[in-house]
């Protein structure tokens, strides 16, 4: 039996992937020629709660799926977009040569579908069961950010006889503000800010219909959320610029990322804290590696003072044509299609990774 432990390799700075966009363009190209070949199948997630609330209520332009699906057929790739709840959806997986997964969530974040491809040999870009399952679920992956001594903020697990009075003990030992947070829900889905014993006991009687061991507590941390999209190229794994939201909500929540909040919004590439998005992007690194992730992912963070605390990771970021991702890979003068090229190149690069890891 081998056992593989990804090493926690050095990522490589901005300036080399500048000064190697050419010939990352000509591996692209080279990407495109092969998947011309292929029968690809493009899974949308129809099972999460996510994956619902952006279907119904998103603007067309801040939905990846339509995104990814024109810049399939621009680059005239023989492809076939199916729901995740698509009945037939075994009988695409089984005859593909070539799976882009796009569902958060349930059913596509989660390492099921991984594992299946895994086992019919397709190739998929991004994280493989393990990391996928470890990062869908918020609570494992804080157990494994604790355990690996990245900063994450504290916290408290829930149990399914959970009662007011150990709630309210927890919360205590938080110290309010606290966050109940859904364990596998997205885009800031399932999250609840709570001030006060009051508010909490509200939200143990009406707040939390799936059970109180499907939501851990969180401790709020108040400053600027910062993201940091990571991705395998040809000439090796990049941490790209970090982004930062500022706005004057409580915190980044659903409203915001689909576009229906009251509350401005402002975003900031690269920031101006040359130092701290060293220690950021370190932090991403780091999380992503303990993780076991591989390929593409987008660690999210926040920023309080001098210290920073990883949130979570989306082993399948969004990328939108404004996306955060999007907007981090194209800052490098890569075209929208291109980055989908780099994605999907990830499947292959995973299969020549062996010598970066140690038996």
């Amino acid at each position: 039996m081998r056992l593989y432990i990804m090493t926690v390799a050095i990522y490589k700075a901005d300036s080399e992937l500048y000064a190697n966009v050419a010939a990352e363009k000509q591996a692209l190209a080279k990407v495109k020629d092969k998947l011309a070949t292929q029968f690809i199948v493009l899974v949308e997630g129809d099972h999460s709660e996510e994956n619902r609330i952006y279907t119904h209520n998103a603007a067309d332009e801040i939905r990846g799926i339509l995104a990814i699906d024109r810049a399939l057929n621009a680059l005239n790739f023989n492809y076939k977009r199916v729901a995740s709840t698509d009945a037939k959806i075994k009988d695409y997986l089984a005859v593909a040569d070539y799976v882009f997964i796009y569902a958060q969530g349930e059913y596509g974040e989660d390492g099921r579908i991984q594992g299946w491809l895994d086992y019919l040999s397709v190739d998929y870009p991004g994280p493989g069961v393990a990391a996928s399952a470890i990062c869908c679920d918020k609570l494992y992956f804080k157990h494994v950010m604790k355990s690996a001594g990245v900063s994450t903020a504290a916290y408290y697990e829930m149990s399914e006889d959970e009662t007011l009075d150990s709630l309210l003990t927890k919360a205590s030992l938080l110290e309010y503000p606290v966050m109940m947070k859904e364990r596998q829900g997205g885009s800031s889905l399932g999250i609840t800010l709570i001030k006060n014993d009051s508010e909490l006991t509200r939200w143990l009687t009406e707040g939390c219909p799936k059970g109180a061991s499907s939501y851990f507590m969180e401790k709020y941390i108040a400053g600027t959320f910062a993201t940091v999209g990571i991705i395998q190229l040809s000439t090796g794994y990049y941490v790209l610029p970090v982004l930062t939201a500022r706005t004057e909500a409580p915190f980044y929540d659903a409203e915001l990322k689909l576009g229906k909040s009251k509350n401005a919004i402002h975003y900031s590439l690269g920031g101006n804290f040359s130092p701290q998005q060293q220690r950021l992007k370190e932090a991403a690194w780091q999380a992503f590696a303990h993780t076991g992730c591989e390929g593409i992912s987008r660690v999210d963070m926040m920023i309080q003072g001098e210290d920073i605390f990883v949130l979570e990771i989306n082993t399948v970021p969004g990328i939108s044509h404004g996306g955060n991702f999007t907007q981090m890979f194209t800052s490098f003068g890569f075209s929208y299609d291109e980055m989908i090229l780099a994605i999907m190149n990830t499947a292959f690069l995973k299969h020549t990774s062996q010598a970066d890891k140690t038996a």
